[in-house]
């Protein structure tokens, strides 16, 4: 028996507000905002070999900034997976697609898909961290990547209790616990510059 192909949740680039679509672009707007778009633009699940080599879709991705916000550090870490595209840079982001798991109903709620995926996402990759919320800052896209073209980023910061010791193996290995400005001066994807110049943009600002 042949195994099932993966399925992630994505759009049709051209159902997207070309405002969020630029060469680089740090959008800070309201979730609501976002969902009505992605509605509008008719969110589905696809399969993923066939959205990998498809420009004309985007791949939607939790990115999570993780916070420890009494110390005021952030975690970053080296990239590592299967990813080869991202693999050695710096990044503050955990995230990765949403399954149809994501969507136990069947139907596609594009908000509530995200948030478990978020969820999900957190739990499985830093499952010692408690989430005291998840703050949505807005959406971050890239066109100068092979990764960025086909996927749009959706970023929450995530306030956790203290964390005392990062995973011990697997992509998060390298994971460090630094102030802002630190993680600022690493070699980061792009995705993370773009994400981290959201935490202090106010609302509606690109």
């Amino acid at each position: 028996m042949e195994p099932r192909e993966e399925r992630v949740l994505a759009v049709a680039r051209r159902a997207l507000p070309p405002h969020w679509l630029g060469q680089r672009v740090a959008l800070r707007i309201p979730f609501e905002i976002c969902l009505a778009a992605l509605r509008e633009a008719g969110a589905r699940f696809v399969d993923r070999a066939v959205a990998e080599d498809a420009p004309g879709l985007k791949q939607l991705i939790p990115y999570l900034l993780v916070c420890q916000e009494q110390q005021g550090w952030i975690a970053v870490y080296r990239r590592g997976g299967r990813e080869a595209r991202l693999r050695g840079r710096w990044s503050v982001g955990l995230g990765g697609h949403v399954e149809p798991c994501d969507a136990p109903a069947g139907a596609v709620d594009a908000g509530a898909a995200l948030c478990r995926g978020a969820l999900r996402e957190l739990t499985e990759e830093l499952p010692a961290a408690r989430a005291r919320a998840f703050e949505f800052l807005g959406v971050v896209n890239e066109e100068e990547s092979g990764v960025g073209r086909v996927h749009l980023g959706l970023v929450f910061r995530v306030p956790v209790e203290a964390v005392a010791d990062p995973p011990a193996s697997g992509e998060l290995g390298s994971l460090e616990w630094v102030p802002v400005r630190e993680a600022r001066r690493r070699p980061l994807e792009l995705w993370s510059e773009l994400a981290l110049d959201l935490l202090d943009r106010p609302p509606g600002r690109v």
